[in-house]
């Protein structure tokens, strides 16, 4: 399938391309999801038809669920309307894949935040991976990336 073709499929009838018409005979060699809001869920049905490969119906409430079409035959992907749905309650919905926007940077801040408040209250790292379950396995894992190669070459460039 070629851009061209994914663009006249997709999108609406009289959609003027403003740019780019020396890559329209590109052909598309990754996942097609294609993706529709409320009340134009009627949409997921003909981008499944024409081709794509996943569907997105854009939710932003838990009624939104209940107007979807059906049956889908795609890979349902998408945001569940938080805290309303959970992941597993979105997957008994048929979704294959739910985005948690933010949910690992906000776990990822919070880990932060805690280790520096031990750093600043000890001096020193050790009390708060005393507390984190896994952090051995964690800290293995981060030699393996490429720690101990850093710590190698700091030893050798006389840093203690």
């Amino acid at each position: 399938m070629t851009v061209e073709e994914l663009w006249r499929r997709f999108l609406p009838p009289g959609t003027s391309l403003l740019a780019g018409e020396r890559g329209l005979a590109r052909q598309v060699t990754w996942p097609i999801v294609a993706r529709a809001r409320a009340p134009l869920f009627e949409r997921l049905q003909a981008y499944e038809e024409a081709g794509a490969d996943a569907i997105w119906p854009g939710l932003r409430a838990v009624e939104e669920l209940q107007r979807l079409p059906g049956p889908l035959r795609k890979p349902l992907v998408g945001v569940p309307p938080r805290p309303q749905v959970n992941a597993y309650q979105f997957a008994q919905y048929g979704f294959k894949i739910a985005c948690l926007p933010g949910t690992l940077g906000q776990a990822a801040a919070a880990a932060m935040r805690a280790a520096l408040q031990a750093l600043k209250a000890t001096g020193d790292a050790e009390a708060y991976f005393a507390t984190v379950p896994d952090a051995a396995a964690v800290r293995r894992w981060y030699l393996e990336i490429g720690m101990a190669d850093a710590m190698r070459f700091e030893r050798a460039a006389g840093e203690p």
